[in-house]
Parts: structure tokens; sequence; C-alpha cells
């Protein structure tokens, strides 16, 4: 069995009760099967209070109740009452390696840390230039098994994720120029992989010209126009785009409760840019982001990163369940979101330093790939209004 894992991820350790934003609100935390049975089974009054904290979901799955958005083992300080009392193995094995999260797959095991947590933003952010994953020291707690992976598929796959990189990092240009190839060259993929066509690693170039060869009438609205020379400076997802989930998605209560952080950030958004006339929104961002990245010169470097990593936890998650475009998309969605933030932070008079940025890190992750139907109202946005 091979091994690896991202080559930060033994040097994660939780931080406690100094967390400024911890993992013990504004999350559903499923409860697997195992400890689901464990709770079940267990006799006496222990027992039945672990069931009392099993909340049943629409799916069939069980989730640990939250009310007020607050974990139902949350304490008074803000702390884990299970780690506290040392029973830290009653509880889900999600919560029990956050934000690590393990796959087993196709003959190997991969270890990956979630960037929700700012302490693991943190770590990432210290991290220079590409990711690598690295050989795991011990054998890895799975949190997903999945027995009948395509084995030839993932090897395929992970040649191709080594090809668009060495594009992401190799490239001359702006990020957002080396996102639009990137872009093309999986939506190429994507519609070899839906005709069951085979996908050849080092065989779709990097542009738009196979997409316009073999599928010239399927190009969508995002690709076809925001390719064209007067978007080459400009980031891939229009800024209107996000203004409209923005104002369409977030209700004040929702981000009140379960994301206060992020709630600031769209209040002054709203505030200070709210007002802006769509065609100007696109270049007014830009030129903002240009001068922060001539301030803070490192920090594009950082966005490029943020990109990279998550195109490695996507094809690995593309290697077992076939899904490559949407998550792509959801990815310059959310790193289009983070711009918006660092923008509007550094509107707000916040200094852009590391630390902060892990902390706009943590948010934007939070906020976008933890809520499942969240994630399902954008993609049915992308294909509405992107498509």
């Amino acid at each position: 069995m091979n091994s690896e894992v991202i080559s930060f991820f033994y040097d994660f350790n939780c931080i406690a009760d100094k967390c400024r934003n911890n993992c013990c609100k504004a999350w559903n935390l499923i409860i697997d099967e195992e400890t689901a049975t464990k709770y079940r089974d267990m006799p006496g009054s222990e027992g039945k209070k672990l069931r009392s904290k099993m909340k049943k979901s629409g799916d069939g799955t069980y989730c640990l109740s939250a009310p007020f958005g607050k974990c139902c083992f949350q304490d008074k300080n803000g702390l884990c009452s299970m780690q506290c009392e040392g029973k830290g193995e009653l509880l889900p094995k999600v919560c029990r390696l956050f934000p690590r999260y393990t796959v087993s797959y196709g003959g190997c095991e991969i270890g990956v840390i979630d960037l929700a947590c700012e302490t693991a933003a943190q770590l990432f952010l210290k991290q220079e230039g590409r990711l690598e994953f690295i050989p795991s020291k011990e054998p890895l707690d799975i949190y997903w098994e999945v027995k009948e992976a395509d084995a030839p598929f993932a090897e395929t796959l992970k040649k191709d994720l080594e090809l668009i990189l060495d594009r992401l990092w190799k490239g001359n240009g702006k990020l957002w120029k080396a996102q639009r190839d990137i872009l093309g060259h999986i939506y190429s993929e994507h519609l070899l992989l839906v005709r069951n066509e085979p996908i050849e690693p080092g065989k779709i170039p990097f542009d738009t010209g196979f997409l316009e060869e073999r599928f010239a009438e399927e190009i969508p609205w995002i690709i076809k126009e925001r390719y064209k020379e007067v978007y080459n400076d400009l980031p891939l997802i229009p800024v209107s785009f996000i203004n409209e989930i923005i104002y369409a998605e977030f209700s004040d209560w929702y981000l009140i409760t379960c994301h206060p952080g992020s709630y600031k950030l769209i209040r002054a958004y709203k505030k200070r840019f709210g007002k802006l006339y769509e065609k100007e929104a696109d270049e007014f961002f830009n030129d903002k982001l240009t001068s922060l990245f001539e301030k803070y010169t490192w920090l594009e470097d950082k966005l490029k990163s943020y990109f990279s990593y998550k195109l490695q936890m996507i094809y690995i998650g593309a290697s077992i369940d076939y899904y490559l475009l949407e998550p792509v998309f959801m990815a310059l969605v959310s790193e289009a979101f983070l711009m918006i933030f660092i923008v509007t932070a550094a509107e707000s008079g916040d200094e852009i330093t590391l630390d902060r940025l892990s902390e706009l890190i943590s948010e934007n992750d939070r906020l976008l790939w933890h809520n499942v139907s969240f994630r399902d109202r954008v993609m049915q946005r992308v294909r509405d209004k992107l498509f």
C-alpha cells in the first residue's frame, strides 16, 4: 500500500483554547457508522446521553446536534467537553481527525490538511511554492475508504495533475491567465469523460484550440468570452458573479450565527463596494489587487499556492468519483471570494500579513467548502450564468 501525505501533514497541532475560530461551531458534524453503532450499543446513562446528541439527516446519516450553530459537546470555554473529559475516542471520526482528511483508494492512502482550520492555514502559508506529497511516517487512520476504486484512472489523473501544476508554476504571466489555460484543458477532459473517451496526459493543450476543434458548439460563455484579449489581465470569475452570490445566498442571520468573521467582511464589502457598476467592478478590483501585489510581493504566489493546493485535493476526489469540472469551478469561485475578502480587508485598513491572510483563508473555506447545499446552489448559478 502506497501511503503519502501533504508535506506539512505532521506539523499540525491543535492550539485548543487559543484558537480564534474553533471547529466546534457552524459545522454539520457527520457521525460515521462505526461511531453511530458505538453510541447505539452503549449501555447506561452514558449511552443514553450520547444517543440524545444524534440527529438524523435527510439522507439517513447521523450528525451531532448543533443548537444555534454550536456543537452539543462544546463547553462554556469553547472547548470540546469530550476531549476535556478524556473521552476523545467517543467522538465521531471527523472530529478525531480534523483538520486531517485521509482517504484510501486504488492501492494508495492519501492524507491532506483542510485549510478551514486557521492553524492549518498558517502552516500552509509557511510553505514555499508548489506543495509536494511525502511518504507517511506511519499507517494512516482512514476517514474514507473506497473499496472499488478505478486505479488506472487514478494514475492517469495523477500524471495529468503534474502537467497542470507545471503549467501553473512554470508558465509566465498572471495567475488568472494560467487559470484560463488550465480551465480550457480541464473542460476538454470533462467533455472526453462524459463521452467515455480516454484521457491521454500530454495530448490536450493548455488553450482553447482543442476545444474549438473538437467541441466548438459546446464551449461555455465563461471560457469563450473570458479568453478574449480584453480580459487577459482580469480574473477569470467576474466580480459581478460573486456579488450576486453574496446578495442572494447569505442572510445576515446565517452569517452572524455561523460565520461572524465572514459577516464582518461581507458587511464591509457591501458598504464600500456595493454601489459599483457591474462593468467597472472587474477593473476596479483588478487595480486594487495589482496594487496589493506590488505592496506585498509574496501575495500573488500565496494565491497561486492556494489554487494549486485546491487542485491537488480536487484530483484526489476525482480519482474516486470522476467529478472534475465542477470542483475546479468551485475552486475558482472560492479564490475569487478570497481575493474580494483580501481587497475588502485592505480597504478597511488591515495590513495583509501572513497571519491576517490565514484568517481570511480559514473564513473563506469554512464559508464555501463546508456547506453542501450552498455548494450545490453555487454550482447551479455557475451552470445558469457562466455557461
